[in-house]
């Protein structure tokens, strides 16, 4: 593949320039965007906002690992290495526990939209994949952009994000997939 000479770049940044509407052949220049408002400082009489700008996210880590965390954070009581191990496994457990709990959750809701598209008149096939059923594969041989678009504003995607699914793939069974990673 050959390079762009400098001709041919100048010649496409003036094509550029045409196309956004300022133009050296004293056609109208678009005028500069408005300066935005300036910074006011609020009054003296507001307090300044302690901690971080950002809204109350609850922790939902489990609840061995946030014990065995505050046992371990500087200034806490010591534990003993038993202890420690105690709170450790504990919370391998809770998270494996909750990894299962969350993989069921998926593959039942897979199985009840699949039941739903057929109640529908659709064929849609849906399956699951990946490390704890994360993936949301769905297979169907009329899907097209209309149908693709309509999907997206539908509520199945809000719901797979809630259960924990990472990426949905929508295929046509022949050229076309569509995914998206949430």
């Amino acid at each position: 593949m050959r390079r762009a000479t400098r001709k041919q770049v100048a010649a496409r940044l003036i094509a550029l320039a045409f196309a956004l509407g300022g133009c050296r052949d004293g056609r109208e220049v678009p005028a500069p965007m408005p300066a935005t408002r300036p910074a006011v400082a609020p009054p003296a009489s507001v307090p300044a906002p302690v901690g971080p700008a950002i809204p109350f996210v609850e922790d939902t880590r489990p609840a061995a690992v946030r014990a065995l965390e505050k046992a371990t954070a500087p200034g806490a009581a010591p534990l003993s290495k038993a202890e420690i191990r105690a709170l450790a496994k504990k919370a391998k457990t809770e998270a494996a526990e909750k990894q299962r709990e969350g993989e069921g959750n998926r593959l039942r809701y897979a199985a009840t939209i699949q039941s739903n598209f057929y109640d529908n008149g659709l064929n849609i096939t849906v399956r699951t994949s990946g490390p704890d059923a994360t993936v949301l594969r769905l297979t169907f041989v009329l899907f097209d952009e209309v149908f693709i678009h309509n999907f997206e504003k539908g509520p199945t995607f809000d719901e797979a994000k809630k259960l924990g699914f990472r990426k949905a793939i929508l295929y046509d069974g022949y050229t076309k997939n569509w995914t998206w990673t949430f």
